[in-house]
């Protein structure tokens, strides 16, 4: 699952069990974000969360200005859509930093 920046579509963030900086498998899934300047064509990955106890699941992108945004995701178990135990948590990116 992933979400694309809205104010930014060349930044994407996503939840993976595998690190798309090197394929290795993780022990759970965890929110990388990924940032192009060849429409898609590459990739330079950055972790937002690691070493994680719990899963990491559905990022959402949130925008407000070209240089704010709140990303937010569940943490914890989630089977079905209508059987977890999570919470919801985020971090919020304000400046120039992308």
């Amino acid at each position: 699952m992933g979400d694309v920046d809205p104010a930014h579509p060349d930044t994407i963030y996503v939840s993976t069990p595998i690190d798309p900086r090197d394929g290795k498998t993780l022990k759970v899934h965890e929110i990388f974000k990924g940032v192009t300047s060849d429409a898609g064509d590459t990739r330079s990955w950055t972790s937002v969360t690691s070493d994680s106890p719990v899963d990491n699941l559905r990022p959402i992108v949130c925008s407000w200005g070209l240089s704010s945004r709140a990303v937010l995701w569940f943490r914890g178990t989630m089977s079905r859509s209508q059987h977890y135990d999570s919470s919801i948590v985020g971090v919020i990116e304000r400046g120039e930093g992308r």
